[in-house]
């Protein structure tokens, strides 16, 4: 799953979706945040979502659940 940050919903995509996410097993939760300039990945381990991964415009975005993906956030986040 994958939220783009607004202002007016960041806090529900960070709490209620996120736990919803959670709560149905899905495997993995990207919150993209435009004005912090970064990616939250959220995994799930053993039924729940742990801190996230926080990535820069510097970092690739991969996925084990996409062996095959590799995303530069320097196009979405520069």
């Amino acid at each position: 799953m994958v939220e783009d940050s607004s202002p007016t919903t960041r806090r529900r995509d960070l709490t209620l979706k996120r736990d919803l996410y959670e709560r149905f097993g899905v495997a993995e939760y990207w919150f993209v945040d435009i004005e912090a300039e970064r990616v939250e990945a959220y995994r799930l381990r053993e039924g729940r979502y742990g801190p996230p991964e926080i990535l820069r415009s510097a970092d690739i975005l991969t996925s084990p659940v996409l062996p095959d993906f590799a995303f530069d956030l320097s196009t979405i986040l520069e």
